[in-house]
């Protein structure tokens, strides 16, 4: 009920509610990505040696350090925006139940 109140009184913090439940699981999804590339990488060579001396695996670890620190990034500010979402929403909340 408070959802419906919310989507149709508040369309745009809906959407950004919305937006970001969609971009945390494309996150979860790239970053199971990375670590299946990672695991393929790491399986892939017999000796320690080899893994050391593969390029491709040196440049998916580097594109994980990377992708790893925006994803944190994009979390962290999802945290505060969600906060504020939910402190918004329980403002209706008194109104909704009356309704």
């Amino acid at each position: 009920m408070l959802n419906l109140f919310i989507a149709i009184e508040m369309p745009d913090l809906q959407k950004k509610k919305e937006e970001i439940v969609l971009r945390n699981a494309q996150a979860a999804k790239t970053t199971r990505d990375i670590e299946n590339r990672i695991l393929r990488g790491l399986t892939k060579n017999s000796e320690i040696a080899m893994i050391l001396e593969d390029d491709e695996l040196i440049d998916v670890l580097a594109e994980a350090k990377i992708t790893g620190d925006e994803i944190a990034l994009r979390m962290k500010e999802s945290m505060v925006a969600e906060a504020e979402i939910d402190r918004t929403r329980a403002t209706f909340r008194p109104v909704a139940f009356r309704a």
